[in-house]
């Protein structure tokens, strides 16, 4: 009886340990190894952001036309900056996948991350995290609720540019 209850304890522990290690945790303070983030839709604007080797590339599309291409280098400030406001959006807690199945048009989005390591991906098709921690997806009208503005406005604010 008592190797069942030291084994069961063994157990438990690694089982409390894997669930520690899947809980998301927010993303640590530094720069990240890669960024690649979109927003836009089918008609109307389309923004893409792409870090490659500190430097942070912009692409805007009006329609079928590439609009605007720019560069910035973010600061470091800048980017602790980003990060607060993502922590802030819960996006470490967010879906894989926010699909709205039979939709064809709308706001389409994606963002892609690595820090240290860490991959992080998310995408939506008309649909966005709610608030709660559990960051289930609503296809509340765009632009919804907090987490997505609060995204967005990291992003922009990294840019200098608005990012929706």
């Amino acid at each position: 009886m008592r190797r069942s209850s030291i084994a069961f304890g063994i157990i438990l522990g690694f089982a409390m340990i894997s669930l520690a290690q899947a809980e998301p945790k927010p993303f640590p303070d530094l720069v990240p190894a890669k960024l690649k983030v979109y927003v836009g839709g089918f008609i109307g604007s389309r923004l893409y952001v792409e870090l490659d080797n500190g430097d942070v590339h912009v692409r805007q599309y009006e329609d079928n036309s590439l609009k605007k291409v720019f560069t910035v280098r973010p600061t470091l400030e800048a980017w602790t900056k980003f990060v607060e406001e993502i922590n802030r959006a819960n996006l470490y807690k967010w879906a894989t996948d926010y699909p709205n199945k039979g939709v064809y048009d709308g706001t389409q989005w994606s963002v892609e991350l690595e820090f240290d390591g860490r991959k992080f991906k998310s995408k939506g098709d008309n649909n966005y995290p709610t608030a709660g921690a559990e960051a289930q997806p609503t296809n509340k009208p765009y632009p919804q609720g907090k987490p997505f503005e609060t995204y967005c406005a990291a992003v922009s604010h990294l840019i200098g540019e608005d990012f929706n």
